[in-house]
């Protein structure tokens, strides 16, 4: 009888790492995280990725949850749920917005949940797993356009346009002036 016992509990426990095994598979990854930020300006927005790899041996399509727990006044997903099929990674886009009025040289945090299970689990046991990915986000001084920076210094633009045109018509009536001469000269020569 205690034999009987001992290899149901083992056949339990292998049936039970061979499941698993088949989700440990999958993973999160991203270019953002704690002490590597995403930089974006008070008003400013920007798209990046997590990708969602179920790869290293998966042998099952997982559907995949993604949702934002926290800084969802900052980012937000155009879905939450996600088919990665065994072997294979899809990214999933998150769209940042920096209200106007955050400011500037703060830090700012997006905290994702991605859960997964399998697609279609009929009658039973499906393993899943958590995952929760941080992403930091910088919030920086606006970068300064070339427009920018000329609609700054507007005032000076007229004047220094004026200049210009001016000097460029010097130089014009300097060189149609030099021009008759030499043909002047060259005909009192001849």
């Amino acid at each position: 009888m205690m034999k009987t016992e001992k290899l149901k509990v083992s056949m339990i426990l292998l049936l039970a790492v061979l499941l698993v095994s088949s989700v440990i598979a999958f993973g999160v990854g991203s270019t953002y995280w704690r002490g590597n930020p995403v930089s974006v300006w008070p008003g400013g927005t920007r798209t990046i990725s997590i990708i969602l790899q179920n790869r290293a041996g998966a042998i099952e399509d997982v559907v995949a949850r993604v949702e934002i727990i926290s800084g969802k006044e900052l980012a937000s997903l155009e879905r939450t749920d996600y088919l990665v099929k065994a072997g294979e990674s899809v990214e999933v886009p998150i769209n940042i917005m920096i209200p106007k009025e955050t400011p500037v040289n703060s830090t700012q945090f997006i905290t994702l949940s991605t859960s997964t299970g399998a697609p279609s689990t009929e009658g039973g046991v499906s393993f899943g797993i958590g995952i929760e990915t941080v992403i930091e986000v910088s919030i920086i001084p606006e970068p300064m356009t070339f427009l920018k920076l000329l609609s700054r210094n507007a005032v000076w633009i007229v004047p220094l346009a004026i200049l210009s045109l001016v000097i460029l018509a010097l130089l014009i009536i300097l060189l149609v002036y030099i021009l008759r001469k030499r043909k002047q000269n060259k005909k009192a020569g001849k």
